[in-house]
């Protein structure tokens, strides 16, 4: 589902609307994005039609067309996991200096991570390699 052209960079309002179609998980009509962007985020039609152009442009998503019909349907390119994986990689990069690790422990000094998901993430990759 990954495009290989993807930029990598969404903006925050362009990300309400992949979170939609990730969690529809099937392709959308304009009206139908539309409709559910207006109850979500009170935007008009002009503002989703917008971004759609710019997430199409990105790579992030493709606009489909059945048959000869003039209706649009979208469809996002890139999984939510990939998306998530580049923005943690970004992340990590930009306020950790690269070192996965400070990410890890700021999110332990800040109590983001409980006791059971640190026991997970040990019990995961804190045994080394000893196959």
């Amino acid at each position: 589902m990954s495009d290989p052209f993807f930029s990598g960079k969404i903006s925050e309002a362009e990300l309400e609307i992949m979170r939609l179609l990730w969690e529809r998980g099937q392709p959308m009509t304009v009206t139908e994005i539309r409709t559910e962007m207006a109850k979500r985020c009170n935007w008009e039609a002009t503002t989703v039609k917008t971004l759609l152009g710019r997430l199409c442009q990105k790579g992030a998503v493709e606009r489909l067309q059945r048959d000869g019909q003039k209706v649009y349907s979208y469809s996002p390119l890139v999984s939510r996991e990939h998306y998530g994986q580049e923005s943690a990689g970004r992340l990590i990069g930009k306020l950790f200096g690269g070192s996965a690790k400070k990410l890890v422990a700021a999110l332990i000094q800040s109590d983001k991570l409980s006791r059971e998901d640190i026991a997970e993430l040990y019990e995961r990759w804190g045994k080394g390699d000893e196959d």
